[in-house]
């Protein structure tokens, strides 16, 4: 006889075992937004391009969203297939951030949410600890032949050497290097690409540029935006929405909370820095008009900065009006009429900037190794037509310590709202956004602009030294 606690055992599992296979229906055909996709989430999977972007808030469906489509191609479901024209049996390649994390807490428990009963292969296995296997290896089968393939967007590029699939898609943004090779893996069968993320903590330029701005590749990206409410996420209450940006960092707010691409970064340097420096109002005193360059070493490190200094009630104030990067390997002579360019944007002549500040190197950039600050002196008289420089480039001050110390007069100033950055300024905004204060890895490529913004203003704002105040330039 069986025990009655195995009957309410079995019962309670059957019951289990028949929700789980109802899930992935209800979510694609149920009115009920506890059981179907949110609005938002239908925004996403009626999107018609190839490739799709779901930038978002946490907890609003990303990932349930992700895995709905999975599974709609792995069974030959999906909905908008006529689309996209992708066959069953068929091959997806998932990039996940982390193999050892992401991979089985993420991934594979969202995708085990919304799995059907006795669809597997009977070489594919699952368990919490692991996620999906197949014959030992990470991956997912099925048993009429469509797998998934896994990838980490982080770590060994090779791993993506020889992989083609039907679909790609991508949780949580890979690494700069790391795209090309993920986008071959798509080019062969010209396949639909689904990526999702929150933008939490990283520099996403590179991406933003390709997804929004970049006149070849942003055709082909449709991006769904969704921020966090209940609207968004109708299965929760207000209380926890609430709750939940109650406990959100307050340099992490507009990325958690409102899903920009951009916000201030922890552990960065410049901690006073946010998004209230940012201002187009120009001053009403006097200004100095400086430039600051940093001769980068190598090529697409010229970087040149436009700023004004002037005195407010017995106080230095500056602004960062514009910046110029040069956009590769450039002579010196190509610089010096771009910043000229620069200049011209607001009505500044060459003959209005009262000083240059620039790193001491020929960064082999100049003939017979001349000082590079020489050679722009050179080439800025030549642009106006005489021999003497209109103005003269001085060699920063740089004393033991002065990188630290210039970095917290510029923070400091900041603090007190005694320095600005034009909204024009993006690779500065960029750097000072997220710069840690090291020179390892991506925080060096913030190191230029920001050098040459602590050769232009750093001595100027430091309130700990006596100066005498300048009345030269524009107002």
């Amino acid at each position: 006889m069986i025990a009655a606690d195995d009957i309410a055992a079995r019962i309670i599992n059957a019951a289990i075992l028949e929700l789980r296979d109802r899930r992935l229906r209800d979510y694609w055909t149920s009115t009920d937004p506890r059981l179907g996709m949110s609005a938002a989430q239908r925004v996403l999977h009626d999107d018609e391009h190839n490739n799709r972007l779901l930038r978002k808030a946490n907890k609003v469906g990303g990932s349930m969203a992700l895995a709905a489509e999975v599974w709609a191609w792995l069974l030959g479901t999906h909905p908008h297939n006529d689309r996209w024209q992708v066959p069953c049996p068929c091959t997806i390649l998932c990039v996940v951030a982390d193999l050892e994390d992401s991979y089985a807490d993420d991934v594979c428990r969202v995708l085990r949410e919304l799995e059907p009963l006795d669809v597997l292969s009977d070489a594919c296995s699952y368990d919490d600890v692991r996620g999906y296997m197949v014959r030992g290896k990470r991956g997912l089968q099925l048993a009429n032949g469509s797998r998934i393939i896994i990838r980490s967007g982080r770590q060994d590029g090779m791993s993506m050497e020889g992989i083609w699939a039907h679909v790609v898609v991508i949780n949580e943004p890979p690494q700069r290097a790391r795209w090309g090779g993920i986008m071959r893996a798509a080019a062969l069968m010209q396949a639909p690409i689904l990526m999702n993320f929150t933008p939490v903590g990283k520099d996403l330029s590179w991406l933003r540029y390709i997804v929004e701005e970049d006149p070849v590749t942003a055709p082909l990206w449709g991006q769904t935006v969704v921020t966090l409410s209940v609207e968004s996420a109708p299965w929760r209450t207000q209380e926890e929405i609430d709750a939940q940006i109650a406990n959100v960092a307050p340099w992490e707010r507009e990325q958690r909370i409102l899903a920009a691409w951009e916000s201030t970064c922890a552990g960065r340097a410049y901690d006073a820095w946010d998004s209230s420096h940012i201002s187009e109002d120009l001053p009403d005193e006097e200004v100095d008009v400086v430039l600051a360059f940093d001769h980068g070493e190598r090529p697409g490190h010229e970087a040149v900065l436009l700023i004004l200094r002037w005195t407010r009630d017995g106080r230095p104030h500056a602004m960062l009006l514009d910046e110029y990067v040069s956009p590769g390997a450039t002579s010196p002579e190509t610089d010096a009429r771009h910043v000229e360019a620069m200049l011209q944007r607001h009505d500044i002549p060459l003959l209005a900037v009262s000083e240059g500040i620039g790193d001491v190197n020929s960064a082999g950039k100049s003939a017979a190794g001349q000082p590079l600050n020489t050679v722009f002196e050179t080439a800025f008289a030549s642009l106006i037509g005489q021999t003497t420089p209109p103005f003269r480039i001085r060699k920063p001050r740089k004393r033991p310590g002065s990188i630290l110390a210039g970095t917290k007069a510029i923070n400091f100033a900041f603090a007190e709202s005694r320095a600005t950055v034009h909204p024009r300024c993006e690779q500065t905004i960029r750097a000072l956004s997220h710069w840690l204060g090291t020179t390892i890895g991506e925080d060096k490529a913030y190191t230029h602009v920001l050098d040459g913004l602590r050769y232009g203003i750093a001595d100027w704002l430091d309130t700990s030294k006596s100066r005498e105040n300048r009345q030269v330039g524009i107002r």
